[in-house]
């Protein structure tokens, strides 16, 4: 199966043990020089040799880290490999709980575009749960006929979902800000990220490079065209607005064309700057996901040539929380919409509102049935 991992470094964490990897092998070269082929005299062998039995001892320290670090990267395969086209998924946990039922707690975050909020409510009572929810939903009837409708809806959860992807950028930027400016250089990711500094990046661009560097070379150029494209005003350094952006690219139409070029190098093998319905379905060995990605292909093919290309792969490529929204509203609308008329009205989104926000009645609830199920 084709890895179902986010397209970008920074937001999906497929290059964490690379990094972690990379990290580890600094400090080696750090502490023990002589482990450096590269850098290896004569002079130095005489040194080794004059260590000895301290040596060996390096030597396995050294190794029992590489091991350690090649064990998870092992474990980790789909990580490390650059992250393949998947739908983003901004929500919190699984989808489902350890006993199968669905997590609500997504649910929440979904419909109140915040995890702290998400959180928060937990402490609401039933009442409060439900006039709080009532007054959001009326920020949401676009048309004002008391009714939620369904492109509403996914509009609503849209812009959930994009608050959530800027709050955990936010959260983000904080931790990689080093001087606590509340903005970010390049240089100040590059060292948060991968624990080098310009400096130290171009020394190793002037040696030869090993394939792990190669690799590392590779990702930090791709985070740089990111970084580039989400600078709008090209001073060297993101604020706060521009920092979302290059952390969630597909929310932002700015941002689109690198995307675009970005994804298309997995799928586009004969650089035709379109994907074939063989390229759209390479490396899928499940019958049944085959015959979905089929139909999605289908779905963005709107001229039908078997091949996606210009609107299509934008549409495709950049199409961000789209699926995750429908599908959010497409079950929340089967939870809620009584009379199936195919809207919410705000009776029915109060009547229903365990399934759209927390409450200390929703938690005891659950409580209650899984006691009463371990009985």
């Amino acid at each position: 199966m084709r890895n179902r991992q986010l397209a970008t470094t920074a937001t999906s964490g497929s290059y964490k043990c690379t990094r972690e990897h990379l990290r580890v092998q600094k400090e080696l070269n750090r502490c023990f020089p002589f482990l450096d082929s590269s850098s290896v005299s004569e002079s130095d062998n005489v040194r080794v040799t004059m260590k000895g039995f301290t040596c060996v001892l390096s030597m396995c320290l050294a190794m029992t880290l590489v091991l350690a670090v090649t064990k998870v990267n092992a474990e980790n395969k789909e990580k490390i490999a650059p992250a393949a086209h998947a739908q983003h998924d901004p929500l919190g946990g699984v989808n489902e709980t350890a006993d199968g039922e669905r997590n609500k707690h997504r649910d929440h975050e979904a419909v109140l575009g915040s995890r702290e909020e998400a959180q928060d409510a937990d402490d609401l009572t039933p009442e409060q749960a439900k006039n709080r929810l009532e007054k959001l939903a009326k920020t949401h009837d676009l048309d004002k006929d008391g009714r939620i409708s369904k492109e509403e809806f996914i509009t609503w959860i849209l812009q959930s979902l994009k608050s959530l992807d800027e709050e955990e950028a936010l959260k983000k930027l904080a931790e990689e800000d080093g001087d606590g400016d509340g903005k970010l250089a390049f240089g100040e990711y590059l060292k948060q990220q991968y624990d080098y500094s310009q400096e130290e990046l171009k020394a190793i661009k002037e040696k030869p490079l090993d394939d792990d560097h190669k690799f590392m070379i590779e990702t930090i150029g791709e985070d740089e065209k990111r970084f580039t494209a989400a600078d709008l005003d090209k001073n060297g350094i993101l604020d706060k607005s521009e920092y979302v952006a290059f952390m969630h690219p597909y929310d932002y139409e700015h941002m689109h064309a690198y995307e675009i070029e970005h994804r298309l190098k997995e799928f586009d093998t004969d650089n035709d700057t379109a994907v074939s319905l063989i390229e759209f379905l390479a490396d899928e060995d499940d019958e049944d996901a085959t015959s979905m990605d089929q139909l999605k292909f289908k779905r963005y093919d709107t001229d039908n040539d078997g091949f996606l290309k210009g609107d299509e792969l934008k549409t495709w490529l950049t199409q961000g929380n789209l699926e995750t929204a429908t599908e959010e509203v497409e079950y929340l609308t089967s939870k809620a919409d009584a009379n199936k008329d195919g809207f919410l009205s705000l009776a029915e989104i109060r009547d229903h509102d365990e399934d759209f926000i927390s409450s200390k009645a929703t938690d005891y609830g659950e409580t209650l049935l899984k006691f009463k199920d371990e009985l």
